[in-house]
């Protein structure tokens, strides 16, 4: 079923309450597939970026079972992720993968590429509620599934206590929010230990919270749980207290950092150095009361991001916005009507 953005702006209405967190682009980026807002009738929509036309994609999931997250597979199929399962959804229908099993309150979904290093290629990642850890009401770990495997294992990763939504990039390097903070890691695996689990090592390379003491009760942005990597950036949705989300962008260090400790006080100071530099290449894209599903991409040399962004008044319209670096500009390339 495709309709035209024109039809969709002039004719459809929701009822909002959230945005949903993911949409993926296509392997050559000229198509975006995301979570509509609240259609529950069509679960998926995929946007062509040239024609402006939207097709709806019906997964037939089993009833009860609604998308939660979505990721890019290693032939351009795209996968599903639902609170009990993940899917994958191709030219020839959609098919059940595998489980989510033990894991509670499962989101974020994450494909390793086949370039990931330590024995992790081509194995999913998610996050869920760690039952066992120090907040167990509370706390996120990271949960992982290799391939052919029917369930999913929790990762151990230490002093990391809510880990948010992640992204790999083509050569297998790994972004993550956490904390109000961005960092970089990487997981490894022992496959001759059969008890061992997967392990995420991972760095701090950029606090990204934002707060003062104003009296106008405005002074703060926290990372929300949306992110995207694609080239060498790093795309993060900030939420704002009172005001209006930011669309941030910087640059990726120019090799993973180490994770050695910062034993020595030059390793401590070349630690500041790396964040400074991180925190430097810093760029506000766009504004928006609330952003998300966030995608990027790079396509011969020209970086894409997608998102919604969603007033939170009465009788608003969620625009559907693509950032690009050929132009520097965010362009409004469709409007859903929305209803409070």
């Amino acid at each position: 079923m495709k309709r035209s953005l024109l039809e969709c702006s002039l004719g459809l209405a929701f009822t909002v309450s959230a945005l949903a967190a993911d949409a993926v682009f296509s392997p050559d980026g000229q198509s975006v597939t995301f979570l509509p807002p609240t259609d529950t009738t069509n679960p998926l929509w995929r946007v062509d970026l040239n024609t402006k036309v939207i097709d709806k994609i019906q997964l037939n999931l089993p009833w009860g079972q609604t998308v939660r997250s979505l990721a890019c597979g290693a032939e351009g199929e795209t996968l599903v992720l639902t609170g009990q399962a993940v899917y994958v959804h191709d030219a020839k229908g959609t098919r059940r993968l595998c489980d989510t099993g033990e894991v509670h309150d499962v989101q974020d979904l994450a494909t390793a590429p086949p370039k990931a290093a330590n024995g992790m290629a081509d194995w999913l990642i998610v996050t869920g509620i760690d039952k066992d850890g120090p907040a167990p009401h509370t706390g996120r770990i990271c949960y992982a599934r290799k391939p052919g495997e029917m369930a999913f294992v929790p990762v151990f990763s230490r002093r990391i206590d809510k880990v948010g939504a992640g992204a790999f990039t083509p050569n297998g390097r790994y972004f993550f929010q956490a904390d109000d903070a961005l960092w970089e890691g990487h997981f490894s695996f022992t496959p001759d230990d059969a008890d061992a689990n997967p392990i995420l090592d991972a760095v701090c390379i950029a606090r990204l919270e934002y707060r003062d003491s104003s009296i106008s009760n405005t002074g703060m942005f926290y990372a929300s749980n949306t992110l995207a990597a694609a080239g060498e950036r790093v795309y993060v949705a900030l939420g704002g207290r009172h005001g209006d989300d930011r669309l941030l962008r910087v640059t990726m260090p120019a090799k993973p950092p180490p994770n050695d400790g910062t034993d020595s006080h030059e390793a401590l100071v070349a630690h500041y150095a790396m964040e400074s530099k991180v925190l430097s290449s810093a760029k506000v894209l766009d504004g928006g009361q609330h952003i998300g599903s966030l995608a990027a991409t790079l396509v011969k040399g020209e970086e894409r991001v997608f998102y919604l962004v969603r007033p939170d008044f009465a009788g608003a319209r969620i625009k559907m916005m693509l950032w690009s670096s050929r132009t520097g500009k965010p362009e409004v390339i469709g409007e859903f009507e929305a209803k409070q």
